[in-house]
């Protein structure tokens, strides 16, 4: 999506994930993940993931990304840390 968008303007964000676990992944075991585009909108790109142990598939799950205003992200961004240093008795930044 990066070569589609305007980096000045705009940003790929992920927008929802979704994991179904399906079994059991004892540590240490290796897990062979394999992935593809699912869907393309015109703002957006939604990628199937599954995982897979030796045995059986331990995931399932989706990402969608989305394209979206950079201003926005980065004052929602900003606001968010205001909120935290605020939180933490550090006040606001300047």
């Amino acid at each position: 999506m990066q070569l589609h968008i305007d980096a000045m303007m705009e940003v790929v964000v992920g927008r929802t994930v979704h994991i179904e676990h399906l079994g059991p992944i004892p540590p240490t075991t290796r897990l062979r993940l394999c992935g593809w585009v699912e869907g393309l909108g015109e703002r957006s790109a939604t990628f199937r993931v599954q995982a897979y142990d030796d045995h059986e598939r331990v995931l399932d799950g989706t990402v969608t990304l989305v394209a979206a205003h950079r201003a926005s992200i980065e004052s929602g961004i900003a606001t968010k840390v205001d909120a935290l240093e605020a939180a933490r008795g550090g006040g606001q930044r300047v």
